[in-house]
């Protein structure tokens, strides 16, 4: 789907947690309520729930604790990143593989150093997929292709996204606006300014996808915001510090869009549920620390 991934381990975790996703363990290892990352946003005149999500989950994510259902059960509308569920199946596939593969006659192996092309060889020759079928797309579309594959072998499916399952039942009874296009989203993930050092860092990150996505799971869950920052942002831009243009894209200058379009829902008498990746409302640049310095009122639900 169109959640998606990150330069480095940012942009492997945009798939599990951001535009993101997350490894829940078996229901009888999960020890504590699903408390999520739940904030209210108001001004003199209205307020705007907003929740911090991930893109693919499991059944274990599953019911949302009675926060989240009150703020939810409390709203007109529904705000999400992509409302993926009203697109064109057809036409959305098409689009994909229109921006997702060359145009021009190029191929994969002349897009990437020949380092990093046997690496990416050996790993589909351990995934069993030839690799032929993949040449003619573009780094960032298999990059989306084999994250999501790794994600699915660990449980974790779009159909159990947090903002997937709230547009379910948000269909015909709550406005529904998008924060983003599926154009913008798709420009965004597929056109990357450095591809090689993606699929480098991409493939490095894989084998550490079970840790990783237990413990964001567990930071998710708990609501834990010190955890989540240093798993999203402080340990990626410390290993890979050449990710940090990248990293600015994806997530500080979509953030501070974020926050302006929040601020918009803000004052029309109406309440909002704004549902966006939980790697936009963390940190110094984050959605949350913005309209607080924008002198909103942010109280943690």
């Amino acid at each position: 789907m169109i959640k998606t991934l990150r330069l480095t381990r940012q942009f492997v975790l945009f798939f599990i947690i951001a535009l993101s996703a997350t490894f829940a363990q078996s229901q009888e290892n999960s020890t504590p309520p699903n408390k999520g990352f739940l904030w209210q946003i108001s001004d003199n005149n209205s307020k705007v729930y907003l929740l911090g999500s991930v893109h693919f989950a499991n059944a274990d994510y599953y019911p949302m604790s009675q926060a989240i259902e009150q703020a939810f059960a409390a709203s007109n509308t529904l705000v999400v990143e992509l409302d993926a569920s009203s697109l064109d199946p057809l036409k959305t596939q098409q689009l994909i593989q229109q921006m997702g593969s060359y145009q021009d006659g190029r191929t994969l192996q002349e897009e990437l150093k020949p380092e990093t092309y046997r690496k990416l060889e050996a790993y589909l020759a351990r995934q069993s997929i030839p690799t032929h079928l993949v040449n003619a797309q573009k780094p960032g579309m298999l990059i989306m292709t084999l994250t999501s594959m790794e994600l699915m072998k660990l449980g974790m499916l779009p159909q159990f996204g947090i903002d997937l399952h709230f547009l379910t039942r948000a269909k015909g009874k709550k406005g529904i606006e998008e924060l983003e296009t599926l154009e913008q989203q798709l420009d965004l993930l597929l056109n990357m300014d450095n591809p090689d050092l993606a699929m480098q860092q991409t493939l490095e990150e894989f084998p550490h996808f079970p840790e990783l996505s237990a413990q964001l799971f567990k930071a998710w869950q708990t609501g834990d915001t010190t955890i989540m920052q240093q798993l999203l942002i402080d340990e990626p831009l410390q290993k890979y510090p050449e990710s940090k243009p990248y990293f600015d894209k994806m997530f500080t200058e979509r953030n501070i869009s974020m926050a302006k379009k929040v601020e918009g829902f803000l004052g029309n008498n109406k309440t909002a549920f704004v549902i966006v990746g939980a790697g936009h409302l963390i940190g110094q640049d984050g959605v949350i620390h913005l309209l607080k310095e924008k002198g909103f009122k942010v109280e943690r639900q």
